[in-house]
């Protein structure tokens, strides 16, 4: 797909690039991009979303703040609402220190802003990500100083947010900087994070409580750089890991995005993503839950000289280039919540800052799952009737399209399937039927990515006495017509 861009005159989030979501996919096929741009005064918090798979954008305003806004990130739950979470100055009782915010945004409009954060620290809050579970409740974790580096949690149910837990305590090197940490949510709904500091890249996971931390990196000495890591979680809740580290490869005093998984509890050897002179970080990963393939994106880290990606099947394939990008993100890097829509089946997309400007908009091989809508049945009679059906969003190529039907929701029969794209109908007759017999039925479309189903719809065929019934009485009317 070409680039298509976002927004004109907008600014990258800046310490919490690689760890903010910010696309997510709606379950009617609507994209919807998160980022930081200038209002004339300060940088505030947008939001624009594509009905037309990234080609066009409209924007909405999130923040009012009377002083900057950065690192939005944002999630969307199983009922289509939208939840975006952000670091600013100029709100609570400590408008000097950067807090984390929170907007939900349901089909009524935006809601009203909440706090997540409103402490007396250091620096404020620098950093932070975001995350949502099969029970749509929220989790935001991100780094705070009270006299040395930390990593909070907090949770937000339907009760609303929970009392901040410390995921580390560390009492060593004060000015050891806790670089920004990375969440991901598994399916039992376990919270999985990653971050760096001392030159490590560290994991912990959280089920009732949080578990003992975790060094991600194989041994290496403690003057080489590891950090801006990035975490995602796959079907079979395996641990995927990528940061930006020296004293790999041929080339130790350079940054190379690094890779490691943990699978079944183990975590695997080590692998190299990138092996060059040529400084690469900020990476980001993304997984595809047709076939569990990698995608991780990366640019250089002096601003201006690129950014690409490759993708691992059995291997790591060759690297492809994006844009000459400041950074770039992968939209479903993280895709913390694999039950909702984010997840994408086949391929991935990038945003990313072009030049000191524009935010633009990429995908390639981005296959999403059909949307297909049932509509009523018509032209019916004792023995046959016309299925009807619209392909909403074709999820990025062409769909074989028809319908399932039969006297229970279990259906048991299947039409012949035509090739349809997005915004066409498409019908079927279905026949020798049985007379006064209700019949259910729905639609499908099938690509590359998978089957999505329309709506349960039924019909009643017509009645043989009532048939003979309105036969007779036609054939009084016209004896007495005559």
């Amino acid at each position: 797909m070409i680039d298509t861009l976002v927004k004109a005159n907008a600014q990258p989030n800046m310490s919490g690039w690689t760890n903010a979501r910010q696309i997510v996919h709606k379950s009617n096929g609507e994209l919807w991009c998160v980022y930081t741009r200038h209002d004339g005064t300060h940088y505030q918090i947008y939001i624009s979303y594509s009905t037309d798979d990234g080609a066009t954008w409209t924007e909405e305003q999130i923040s009012y703040g009377t002083d900057n806004q950065y690192d939005a990130a944002l999630v969307v739950d199983s009922d289509d609402n939208l939840h975006v979470t952000w670091t600013g100055l100029g709100w609570g009782a400590n408008p000097t220190k950067w807090q984390v915010q929170y907007r939900k945004r349901t089909a009524a409009g935006w809601q009203a802003q909440e706090a997540v954060t409103d402490d007396i620290v250091h620096c404020g809050i620098y950093g932070h990500a975001l995350g949502i579970d099969s029970n749509d409740n929220l989790h935001v974790v991100y780094s705070w100083y009270n006299g040395y580096h930390q990593i909070a949690y907090r949770k937000r149910t339907s009760g609303g947010w929970q009392t901040q837990e410390n995921v580390t305590n560390y009492n060593t090197y004060p000015t050891a900087l806790t670089y920004p940490p990375s969440i991901g949510i598994d399916s039992g709904n376990n919270v999985h994070m990653a971050w760096s500091r001392q030159n490590k890249i560290r994991y912990k996971k959280r089920t009732s409580i949080w578990l003992a931390e975790e060094i991600v990196n194989e041994a290496i000495a403690d003057s080489k750089v590891q950090r801006h890591c990035c975490i995602a979680i796959d079907t079979s809740d395996d641990i995927h890991v990528v940061w930006q580290g020296t004293g790999w490869g041929d080339w130790l005093d350079s940054y190379n995005i690094q890779y490691r998984k943990k699978m079944a509890g183990v975590w695997q050897p080590q692998e190299h993503v990138t092996n060059t002179d040529a400084d690469k970080g900020y990476a980001c990963i993304s997984l595809e839950k047709t076939t569990g393939y990698l995608w991780v994106s990366y640019g250089g880290v002096v601003n201006g000289v690129g950014s690409w990606y490759r993708k691992r099947t059995s291997s790591w394939q060759a690297e492809t280039y994006i844009a000459n990008a400041i950074k770039i993100v992968s939209i479903w890097g993280m895709h913390p919540d694999a039950v909702n829509p984010n997840y994408p089946p086949l391929g991935c997309a990038f945003i990313y800052q072009l030049g000191t400007s524009d935010v633009r908009y990429r995908s390639d091989s981005l296959i999403w799952i059909p949307i297909v809508s049932t509509n009523a049945a018509n032209n019916i009679t004792e023995v046959e009737a016309t299925l009807n059906a619209v392909l909403t969003n074709d999820g990025g190529e062409a769909c074989d399209c028809g319908f399932q039907w039969g006297e229970t929701v279990a259906y048991g029969n299947t039409t012949p399937t035509q090739s349809k794209t997005t915004g066409e109908i498409f019908s079927q007759v279905i026949s020798s039927l049985t007379h006064g017999t209700l019949y259910h039925f729905r639609a499908f479309a099938t690509n590359s990515g998978g089957t999505g189903y329309g709506n349960d719809m039924y019909f009643v065929t017509e009645s043989q006495a009532l048939l003979e019934r309105s036969l007779v009485l036609q054939e009084l009317l016209e004896l007495l017509r005559r």
